[in-house]
């Protein structure tokens, strides 16, 4: 089962598996490459965080009907906590405090516009102790990672995808590729940033399968967007 709770306005906005769901379909999502990352866990554990999903998205407007929940849960064991929901999502719990703090500055989605979203961009400082094998594998070994041609003071590139088509961004290369995050390599450090906190798990993701333990995670910090970023990505 899963199920993928947007914290802005604690609203379900996925969920797939259940008591009626075929596995084909499961693996399907899975294996699709625009999925956030995702790991194994034990059964407990799962429970605590789709209950404490639900259990969040219960208190909200726009909640999903309890028929449907209660259809999903049927396959799900009880939650190790009393309250889940306040246990994801409140200090202390498994949600970083930073990230939290900044949802809660950011503009109620009603001042966003129907149909568009809040993009919070993520940026994240990785050590490495092998710059040159970190550089090796970013020049060659990352599909979508190409080399930054406006000058900075370290080296850097951007990450890439082929823009989705009727999506507006703010990034787009002449070719067309959207710009999702960008990459920089100094002495001791490879720093990453993406448009959103979707694209910097899968970007986080992808560094980690290239580069396993060349580079290990100091610090994630985010940010709201604002008009004007990112324009020196591009030429």
């Amino acid at each position: 089962m899963l199920v993928h709770l947007d914290l802005h306005d604690h609203v379900v906005t996925l969920l797939a598996g259940g008591a009626d769901a075929a596995p084909e379909a499961l693996r399907e999502l899975l294996e699709n490459p625009e999925f956030p990352p995702w790991q194994p866990a034990t059964p407990e554990l799962a429970a605590d965080f789709i209950r404490g999903a639900l259990a969040a998205n219960e208190r909200s407007e726009g909640a999903l009907p309890a028929d449907m929940v209660q259809r999903y849960l049927a396959v799900v064991p009880e939650s190790r906590h009393a309250d889940p929901g306040r246990w994801l999502l409140e200090p202390g719990g498994p949600t970083p405090s930073r990230l939290l703090q900044t949802i809660r500055e950011m503009p109620p989605p009603e001042l966003v516009g129907q149909g568009k979203e809040h993009l919070l961009v993520t940026r994240m400082v990785f050590g490495t102790r092998d710059r040159e094998h970190v550089l090796e594998v970013l020049r060659n070994g990352i599909p979508g990672v190409i080399p930054d041609l406006v000058p900075h003071k370290h080296p850097g590139f951007l990450w890439t995808r082929t823009h989705p088509t009727r999506r507006w961004s703010p990034v787009v290369l002449p070719d067309g590729r959207q710009v999702t995050g960008r990459l920089e390599v100094t002495s001791d450090r490879l720093r990453a940033e993406a448009i959103s906190r979707g694209m910097a798990a899968r970007l986080a993701q992808v560094l980690k399968r290239a580069l396993g333990d060349a580079i290990e995670l100091r610090m994630t910090h985010w940010e709201p967007y604002q008009l004007g970023m990112f324009t020196d990505w591009v030429p």
